[in-house]
């Protein structure tokens, strides 16, 4: 590891701008609203690399998400290694791809050519 830090641009899905919830959750049923066609992202939800090796992370998780760690059931193990196995392969070749596109996103995925973005700074 170095003590180098590369900043990056990314896509995130949009949050409410008062309690920061998903834009996609319907406050009243505390339902996803778009849960048969929802991202990537969030049907690897709960299993995220921070979430699962941070505690406070964690905790943070736990206040926004209604679902989150609910009586309902436990995730094996073996399936919380392999998602975690999966989202660092998926941001490895992410990181492959912005590398050989200059860091431009819009390089790495054309569609974004034609949207228009509300950039936000993040650390």
């Amino acid at each position: 590891p170095t003590k180098k830090k590369i900043f990056l641009h990314s896509l995130v899905l949009r949050q409410d701008e008062e309690d920061g919830s998903c834009v996609f959750l319907d406050k009243k049923t505390n339902l996803c609203t778009i849960y048969g066609a929802r991202p990537s992202q969030c049907k690897s939800w709960p299993m995220w690399y921070p979430l699962m090796t941070d505690r406070k992370e964690l905790n943070e998780a736990k206040e926004k998400c209604p679902g989150f760690l609910s009586k309902d059931g436990f995730i094996k193990t073996s399936e919380i290694l392999e998602s975690l196995e999966t989202e660092l392969k998926t941001e490895y070749n992410f990181m492959k791809k912005m590398r050989k596109n200059n860091n431009e996103l819009e390089k790495c995925y054309r569609f974004l050519r034609n949207i228009k973005f509300n950039i936000t700074k993040s650390v």
